[in-house]
């Protein structure tokens, strides 16, 4: 089949932009391999040990040789509650951890930030090869901050950077404040190990902007109620799920001209065992409604506990136009349908084959309550604004002389 792919490039000074996600919920459970936020609900395991930051002594607040230093505390400082709003975790009216970066932002000057809050226990794991870390959090991301949930095996004399994991790296800059309860699986950080002890970790590198006064700082992030605890035997999580065409380099496009449908498409998931155990068998079903409604199906023989594999079959299709609704669910026979652990199997896409429109968003077609606009423009860079060029690719596999290209990007 000849394909012949025509390039759009603009110049992005200012355009709006979508993609399908998932609505932030009351969960985000983070793949400690690679960090890909899906949020649903969870059941915690036996709790090995629980924090609940009702008294400060329990927690070494490190040296400020930087600016800034965490606080123990129960109330949310006010500039942090107008810019990000209140600390709302379960045990908030006892204490919480907060570190308050908006202070220097709105005042000035804003120079660098390196804060730790440690816990003084020490943890003997041993006994326990599969463990994990849960935690409350409310956040708000601006340019150069960082978050992280660090590690000692050697009863804090050392903390490497292998034992380091950065924490919200998909929450965009003045994004609203995410509330939410963060689960980790951490087996392969500290499972089995002694003389465990864990910290949080505030970076925030003001001199990476030209105007670190206007640029620096942060706004702030909260926690609350640490928890290790033994995860659940089975739960398989469904990270991110996908239907492109089999020529198409992997792009999703939102909507496609008929005359430009594939023969054959890939269908699949990236699926992440959070559980203690293998799960074996592990299948991923796609459910399409829509003018030819189609199933799928594809599955592995087996993935280890805290592994994520990719699962995906390559089916033949016979589209129609319209709109297309998709679940992509993925199970195992220890996490199936209606277990206790099923809020994290499930993956909206959705899609639209049409007469003459060719767009890679889907902007007005993405599930309720899942579609994300934002913008891009000379304010969201600091270097090089006007370098920048963006471009999105159709391919054309018929001739065709009269489609309409939309020039919207998926992110």
């Amino acid at each position: 089949m000849k394909k012949i792919n025509i390039i759009l490039l603009y110049i992005c000074f200012c355009g709006t932009l979508t993609a399908q996600v998932f609505p932030q919920k009351n969960v985000v459970k983070y793949n400690s391999k690679h960090l890909a936020n899906n949020v649903h609900s969870t059941k915690s395991g036996d709790t090995i040990a629980f924090n609940s930051f009702d008294n400060s002594s329990d927690w070494i607040i490190g040296a400020p040789n930087l600016q800034g230093q965490w606080q123990v505390q129960a109330t949310t400082p006010a500039d942090v509650t107008q810019y990000m709003g209140a600390m709302a975790s379960t045990s908030a009216s006892n204490g919480f951890a907060v570190f308050n970066a908006i202070q220097y932002l709105i005042s000035g000057p804003v120079s660098d930030q390196d804060a730790t809050l440690e816990l003084k226990d020490t943890f003997d794991l041993t006994n326990y090869s599969a463990v994990s870390l849960e935690f409350e959090q409310r956040y708000k991301k601006f340019n150069y901050d960082e978050t992280f949930i660090e590690f000692s095996t050697d009863n804090g004399t050392t903390w490497p950077t292998s034992l380091a994991i950065e924490l919200n790296t998909l929450v965009n800059t003045n994004d609203p404040a995410i509330q939410e309860l963060v689960a980790i699986n951490i087996s392969s950080y500290v499972g089995g190990q002694s003389g465990v002890k864990v910290r949080f970790r505030w970076l925030s590198i003001s001199s990476a902007s030209a105007d670190p006064n206007a640029y620096g700082s942060g706004y702030g992030w909260m926690v609350d109620d640490l928890k290790i605890t033994v995860p659940p035997a089975n739960d398989v999580q469904n990270l991110s799920s996908w239907i492109f065409g089999e020529l198409s380099s992997g792009a999703e496009y939102g909507r496609t001209p008929i005359s430009q449908v594939e023969p054959n498409y890939y269908v699949g998931a990236s699926v992440y065992n959070y559980g203690s155990t293998a799960q074996s068998n592990v299948v991923v079903d796609g459910a399409f409604n829509g003018p030819t409604s189609f199933t799928t199906t594809a599955s592995i023989a087996s993935i280890p506990s805290d592994s994520t594999e990719r699962i995906e079959s390559l089916e033949p299709m016979n589209f129609a136009v319209g709109v297309y609704n998709g679940v992509i669910t993925a199970t195992s026979p220890g996490d199936t349908t209606g277990s206790g652990n099923f809020g994290d199997n499930l993956y909206l896409r959705n899609f639209e084959i049409t007469n003459d429109i060719y767009s890679l968003d889907g902007i007005g077609n993405n599930p309720a309550g899942n579609e994300v606009l934002s913008s891009i423009g000379t304010a969201s860079f600091t270097d090089a604004e006007d370098g920048l060029i963006c471009a999105t690719m159709y391919p054309f596999y018929a001739n065709d002389t009269d489609k309409f290209c939309k020039s919207f990007n998926q992110w």
